[in-house]
């Protein structure tokens, strides 16, 4: 079996930061963050910028109430 992980790169991290952390990144924060992150499985790079205290502390919370008068039929 191949390796189908994707790899985070600084691309990626950056985006971390600006997606989910809403703000740009500190060249500090680059540094710290590549070294710890890059070439990492990137799905566990998103968890802990989704898991970060900085991003429990955005308090971004989502609600998805049903709409049963929005729901389409798909026919073919």
């Amino acid at each position: 079996m191949g390796d189908s992980m994707v790899r985070a790169t600084l691309a990626d991290i950056a985006a971390c930061f600006k997606l989910i952390l809403g703000r740009e990144p500190t060249p500090e924060e680059i540094g710290i963050h590549t070294k710890a992150h890059l070439g990492n499985d990137l799905a566990d790079v998103l968890k802990s910028y989704l898991e970060s205290d900085e991003f429990r502390s955005r308090k971004i919370v989502q609600i998805i109430r049903p709409q049963p008068d929005r729901m389409w039929t798909l026919t073919y």
